[in-house]
């Protein structure tokens, strides 16, 4: 074979790798289309609370991120790993690392290496605790740091809506719970549920969709609000209003609770009745 040939045959070599590569990246990227950089760094914080109410199911749907190339690592809250244990955790999940209660003192460092936060076993006193601002455990502190952080968070309410896999026919504490899960969304929180984790959480990271709920409305029925049943205006609801307005306009027919009547009249803010 002379010179000519031979450089001919690499060259040829060359280009058929190179188309090849081409071909196969654009074939089977996720993100054809999207900002791969951003996507494909992707390092996410799997949360694990005290509940175990649906686990097997959220571990095995949210792995499947790692078709996409998205690493996990885990934090585990002190009751989350006497009922689910951190072996279990390792076994199912498989996360590069996990945090424990003993790691809360570098609750930034954590965070600083994630790109954004996923709760798939979320539990009422969890879920309370950060819409309050309460921070005084380590999942708590993380999901609040992220939020503050301006990262993504996501966060599955099975277990809050259904303390036991049961449902309350306390209406009052039924809706209360869906009130704190609303607070929750104004704050950033992204509720997800089983069976849309991948597409909720992509969307997200894509950036084809903000983490951000700044532009919901209060709804004034949930899940558990009869028809022709009165609207209960709480303590909580008067105090999201505190600094932001000071008139609220509440539908007629409402029950005001007389703890929400002196904080609104504590905190300068008069309630109207349509």
């Amino acid at each position: 074979m002379n010179k000519y040939d031979l450089t001919k045959n690499i060259i040829s070599e060359l280009g058929l790798k190179v188309s090849l590569g081409k071909d196969i990246k654009k074939e089977n990227s996720p993100l054809h289309g999207y900002n791969r950089t951003k996507y494909y760094k992707s390092n996410i914080l799997v949360l694990f609370t005290g509940t175990d109410v649906g686990l097997y199911s959220s571990i095995s749907e949210i792995n499947k991120l790692k078709e996409k190339k998205i690493k996990f690592n885990a934090a585990i809250s002190k009751e989350a790993e006497r009922i689910i244990g951190v072996d279990t955790l390792r076994k199912e999940l498989k996360p590069e690392k996990v945090y424990t209660d003993d790691n809360k003192l570098h609750y930034k460092d954590i965070i600083k290496e994630s790109d954004g936060a996923v709760v798939l076993t979320t539990t009422q006193n969890t879920a309370i605790k950060l819409a309050l601002g309460i921070q005084d455990e380590f999942i708590p502190t993380l999901l609040w740091q992220f939020l503050w952080d301006n990262k993504p968070v996501f966060m599955d309410m099975e277990a809050v809506v259904t303390k036991g896999g049961k449902r309350s026919e306390n209406k009052y504490l039924c809706n209360m719970v869906e009130r704190y899960i609303e607070k929750l969304e104004d704050m950033g929180v992204n509720r997800i549920s089983k069976g849309s984790y991948i597409s909720s959480i992509t969307e997200v990271l894509r950036g084809n969709k903000t983490n951000y709920n700044y532009k919901r409305t209060y709804k004034e029925e949930t899940y558990c609000k009869e028809k022709g049943e009165k609207q209960v205006i709480t303590e909580g609801d008067i105090l999201k209003f505190v600094g932001n307005k000071d008139r609220l306009i509440i539908p007629k027919g409402s029950i005001i609770t007389h703890l929400a009547r002196d904080t609104a009249r504590e905190k300068g803010i008069e309630i109207i009745m349509e």
